[in-house]
């Protein structure tokens, strides 16, 4: 694989499909890894869903849960592949996010920490 830099003056936020959070990619390859920055409000939530491939997660800023799991700036979180997930943030957050190959699959699109 070749270099691949992400400059943040001139990262590109996009909104996603969910209320309140946004993504910048850092890095895209077919099939794979994917790169991401999250950026999520205060309550903010992506539904239950899973990846074709392992995902890592690390916690910039801010503080989520993922099923049930409280991360916290500088904490890191490993999930399985096809292991379904939902990532709530309990403040304002930010999170690096490693996919090991393309593809979601969205479980649930209105899970009960919605409703929260």
């Amino acid at each position: 694989m070749k270099e691949s830099v992400s400059l943040s003056a001139q990262r590109v936020w996009q909104d996603t499909p969910y209320r309140r959070i946004r993504y910048a990619w850092l890095h895209q390859s077919e099939p794979g890894p994917n790169i991401a920055l999250l950026q999520l409000e205060q309550g903010a939530c992506l539904p239950r869903h899973f990846h074709p491939g392992w995902e890592q997660i690390d916690v910039i800023s801010g503080h989520i849960e993922v099923n049930g799991c409280h991360l916290f700036a500088n904490d890191h979180i490993y999930i399985g592949k096809e292991q379904a997930h939902e990532v709530i943030a309990r403040e304002a957050s930010l999170y690096h996010t490693v996919s090991e190959v393309q593809g979601v699959t969205i479980c649930d699109t209105s899970p009960a920490s919605l409703n929260n």
